[in-house]
C-alpha cells in the first residue's frame, strides 16, 4: 500500500524513495577518476607536507647535534691548552730545579 503525497494529492509509493536514475557508464568513470585524480593529488600533497615536515625535523636535530659537536671540541681545545700550559709550567719548573 502507499500513503497519499500531501504536495501532490496523489499516492506516493514507499519504494518510490530508492529508485535510482540510470547514469550513462561514460559519466560514471569520468566522476571515478576525477574522484581519483583527486584523491591522488591531494594524497601526494598531504604526503609531500609530511616528508617536508620530517626533513625539517631532521635537519633541525642534525644542527642541534652540530652544535653539540661544535662545543665538545671547544671544550677539548680548552681542555689540550690547560694540559699544555701544564706542561709547559712542569718542564720550567724541572729545568729550575735542574739548575739549582
Amino acid at each position: 500500500g502507499g500513503s497519499e503525497d500531501p504536495a501532490q494529492g496523489r499516492a506516493h509509493h514507499p519504494s518510490a524513495d530508492r529508485i535510482s536514475v540510470p547514469v550513462p557508464w561514460h559519466r560514471a568513470l569520468k566522476g571515478r577518476i576525477y574522484i581519483f585524480l583527486l584523491d591522488y593529488f591531494f594524497d601526494g600533497i598531504f604526503a609531500d607536507l609530511a616528508i617536508q615536515k620530517r626533513i625539517k625535523q631532521s635537519k633541525e636535530q642534525v644542527q642541534g647535534i652540530k652544535t653539540e659537536i661544535e662545543s665538545v671540541l671547544e671544550e677539548l681545545e680548552r681542555m689540550l691548552d690547560e694540559e699544555q700550559h701544564l706542561k709547559e709550567t712542569l718542564q720550567s719548573e724541572i729545568e729550575d730545579v735542574l739548575v739549582e
